[in-house]
């Protein structure tokens, strides 16, 4: 008879839909288990008491909510329009909530903290995807989180704070994921058609371990703008403060380099790194002294800061073989240019000493000359291209000429002595 019962109060309670709220909740759990519940259905509604007191009022009292339990039995609750429905079934256990619109998903994704997880972010760009094309701001704001967070050791991924920012119809909306205490932080906005980042991880003692952001040009005041923002927070070491001052005096000697659109700045406490797709700066303080490095990336960079404006490089063997290298190391190089430095490094290493040390080189390229110079630079060689055919021109001063005839010449007297052993005998003379 008891079991009877037992199936009469199971059937009333699956028959109905019952109110949404959290007493409802509780009342329907106790009644479930006090008449025997399954295993599945006991995580079930221990999911949902974990996940639904969380949800926004507005979510609250306009959803619909179905537990389903190992044997396929279904528990329903509703409360207002039911536009919001929410899930759990036995075997996944996890907390389904899909909203009734983009708007909705995204107002209840800002409306509380968000767990943090490579796997979480991934889900949250597929759920808005469920609602169309992502709009060119979230994919390309998505696109920089997921390639940047992954990569990071798993103890910054467990203690990590991710925020995006975006403008939307006027209004600024923020959605935040956070794990552990949130000491790593990752701020992502979208500017000028670029997604823009913000990073800063420290560690005990606040110590700078990085601070890294996204920079649209590099200029004085975004340095002085970052350097005072580390200041601050008490961040700012003497060696890097240091860094920061020799980058700012040297700005002024590389004008091409603040009209990159998307620029990484990263600094720690003993330098810093500045780095675009067409140039990279390294400032390092070591022992009280700063190592300061440019190196440019591109062709078209590396020409900027090395040949114009009629920029001339010291020339020996051992530097344009150093040149040589650097440019083969570069981004955009037409092949011609490799031949013709290849050529220019032949036709000088074949050279006497006494002209490479007084000596003017010059490869002339489509979009300029390469000049390197030794001395007086007074002899000239001269590369270019005619006709698909790259020459060595060499203009020789009368010294050097008449050197390099002294110099040749004992080469040639077993061949001046023939000549004149056949002349002898022609002009009457006897041959002895």
């Amino acid at each position: 008879m008891a079991i009877i019962l037992s199936f009469f109060k199971k059937q009333k309670l699956l028959s109905k839909t019952h109110r949404l709220d959290i007493d409802s909740l509780n009342e329907v759990k106790n009644k479930w288990k006090n008449l025997g519940m399954d295993e599945g259905m006991g995580k079930c509604f221990k999911e949902v008491m974990k996940n639904f007191p969380n949800e926004p009022s507005w979510v609250m009292k306009n959803a619909q909510m179905v537990l389903k339990g190992d044997d396929g039995k279904v528990l329903s609750f509703a409360s207002g329009k039911k536009e919001w429905k929410i899930n759990v079934s036995a075997g996944d256990y996890k907390y389904h909530v899909k909203a009734p619109s983009k708007s909705g998903y995204l107002a209840r994704l800002r409306s509380r903290l968000q767990p943090l997880s490579t796997g979480h972010l991934e889900k949250v760009k597929r759920d808005l995807e469920t609602f169309g094309p992502l709009t060119q701001v979230e994919k390309s704001c998505f696109e920089l989180v997921l390639q940047r967070f992954p990569q990071k050791p798993s103890q910054i991924q467990n203690n990590a704070q991710i925020k995006f920012s975006f403008d939307m119809d006027g209004e600024n909306v923020e959605y935040v994921f956070i794990s552990g205490e949130g000491d790593y932080k990752l701020d992502v906005t979208h500017s000028n058609g670029q997604p823009q980042y913000r990073e800063l991880h420290t560690s005990l003692g606040n110590k700078l371990e990085n601070f890294s952001c996204s920079l649209q040009t590099l200029d004085v005041g975004n340095l002085r703008g970052i350097k005072s923002e580390l200041a601050q927070l008490d961040l700012l070491t003497d060696s890097l403060k240091s860094c920061f001052n020799i980058l700012v005096d040297k700005l002024p000697e590389y004008p091409g380099i603040n009209k990159n659109l998307q620029i990484d700045f990263t600094c720690y406490e003993q330098g810093l790194s500045v780095n675009s797709e067409d140039w990279k700066i390294i400032a390092q303080c070591k022992d009280g002294k700063v190592d300061f490095n440019f190196e440019s990336q591109t062709w078209d960079m590396f020409l900027k800061q090395n040949f114009y404006p009629c920029k001339t490089h010291e020339l020996t063997v051992e530097k344009l073989e150093g040149m040589r290298t650097k440019v083969r190391n570069l981004l955009g190089v037409p092949q011609s240019v490799h031949d013709r430095i290849n050529k220019a490094l032949d036709t000088f290493r074949k050279e006497i000493s006494c002209l490479q040390k007084n000596a003017r080189l010059i490869i002339r390229c489509d979009q300029g000359e390469m000049v390197f110079k030794s001395g007086k630079g007074e002899n000239i060689i001269d590369t270019f291209n005619t006709g698909g055919v790259i020459h060595c021109k060499i203009y020789r001063t009368l010294a050097i000429t008449i050197l390099m005839f002294i110099w040749r010449l004992p080469k040639h007297i077993p061949d001046i002595l023939t000549a004149v052993r056949f002349l002898l005998p022609c002009l009457g003379c006897p041959v002895h």
